[in-house]
């Protein structure tokens, strides 16, 4: 029997027991801007979820932007649990990237980059 296949599924991560605490739910949903960081290479990020904001000529009219950025280990099912926590907090309509694509983007941040 062969031991080197992968499992058809991810392992569960720790941003499950984050995302069930009250306080973690209430920062994201007062983000503007979600980031999903990378555990173990934090400098690698990928944008999560982004505020539609009205363009306007007037800089001074702009608001300063609430960014979160989660720590997320994309060997873990976390960032599907990240995509599942953003779209029942900022409702099913708003702009998430699939949890497929930041699982992508945080394990090649360059190809991602080019590609937006």
């Amino acid at each position: 029997m062969s031991t080197d296949h992968k499992l058809p599924f991810l392992p569960r991560g720790l941003l499950r027991v984050r995302a069930a605490n009250p306080e973690f739910q209430q920062l994201i949903r007062n983000a503007d801007i979600i980031l999903a960081t990378d555990v173990r290479n934090p400098r690698n990020s990928c944008v999560v979820y982004h505020e539609p904001r009205p363009h306007k000529n007037d800089w001074q009219d702009e608001k300063t932007a609430e960014v979160v950025a989660v720590p997320v280990d994309y060997e873990t099912d976390d960032a599907e649990v990240l995509g599942e926590l953003c779209k029942m907090l900022k409702g099913p309509a708003a702009l998430i990237d699939e949890p497929r694509s930041i699982s992508e983007g945080l394990r090649n941040a360059e190809s991602v980059l080019a590609s937006r």
